[in-house]
């Protein structure tokens, strides 16, 4: 079944039944009203030509809710005056660290437009060491494939030698 719709002379009522003129009462009193649909009421006061008593109604409900309110800032008047003194405080204390984060900031983009132009060219110097390395050792290689095969071709040129002077002196001698 759907939930009965509480009006706004129930909301008058149930904030009245309330003993003390407390704001805490007063808004527990108002957590416990069940279906109270602003949009609704004003749509079925406007339906059934009442908007004028709603809103008389609702008005006094503002105005109790409005004093309460009130006397609860009045009997808390000195709290919430050291409490505002404390949240100054407090605001002052975060612009100043604001202000040593910005300059910190500024500290490090200073620091590192200082150093990645120089750290670009010192990783782009370490990368042609690196090349020039490899092509040393490449160098070193070939290097010692062409003495090899200067070793080899003396090799071969002297085992042609020696089977030429065999042949040679085999031929003469008989």
């Amino acid at each position: 079944p759907p939930r009965r719709m509480v009006s706004a002379d129930d909301l008058l009522r149930q904030l009245e039944a309330v003993p003390t003129t407390d704001l805490e009462e007063l808004c527990a009193a108002l957590s416990e009203v069940e279906g109270f649909d602003q949009l609704a009421l004003a749509k079925q006061a406007l339906a059934a030509g009442e908007a004028e008593s709603t809103a008389a109604t609702l008005g006094r409900v503002e105005s109790l809710l409005g004093s309460a309110l009130g006397s609860h800032v009045g009997s808390r008047y000195d709290e919430l005056i050291t409490e505002v003194g404390a949240v100054r405080s407090l605001e002052a204390e975060l612009a100043r660290s604001h202000a040593q984060v910005e300059r910190l900031a500024a500290r490090v983009r200073r620091v590192r437009s200082v150093t990645v132009g120089p750290h670009a060219a010192l990783a782009e110097r370490v990368a042609a060491l690196g090349h020039i390395q490899q092509s040393a050792e490449m160098l070193r290689r070939v290097q010692r494939l062409i003495h090899l095969s200067r070793r080899l071709h003396e090799a071969v040129d002297a085992s042609r030698g020696r089977a030429a002077g065999g042949r040679g002196g085999g031929g003469g001698g008989g």
